[in-house]
């Protein structure tokens, strides 16, 4: 069984262009903002790869195979699995030796 490759982000801007004009515009139709269709051509992001598999009239599990189930669920990320070392350091503070 040949395992499901993640599609390539301009492939799948290349196909919405091709139906809908522009991510723009699709982002208008879909009622929603142009940074949620943009976002999820990199990264996890349910609505808009939701709205982006059902205007091509795929599967979420087809384009992003490391990021859907066959049913539509969140696979889980690796770095979400792995255990923190229990230090939360904010984004403006600086570890401090100890």
């Amino acid at each position: 069984m040949k395992k499901d490759r993640k599609s390539h982000p301009e492939d799948i801007k290349a196909e919405i262009r091709k139906k809908a004009g522009s991510m723009a515009r699709l982002a208008r139709q879909k009622k929603v903002s142009t940074s949620v269709i943009r976002a999820a051509l990199i990264r996890p992001q349910p609505t808009g790869n939701r709205l982006i598999a059902e205007f091509l009239g795929r599967e979420m599990h087809e384009i992003w195979p490391e990021w859907y189930d066959t049913h539509g669920n969140r696979i889980p990320s690796e770095t979400a699995k792995k255990p923190t070392s229990g230090i939360r350091v904010g984004h403006c503070q600086k570890r401090r030796a100890a």
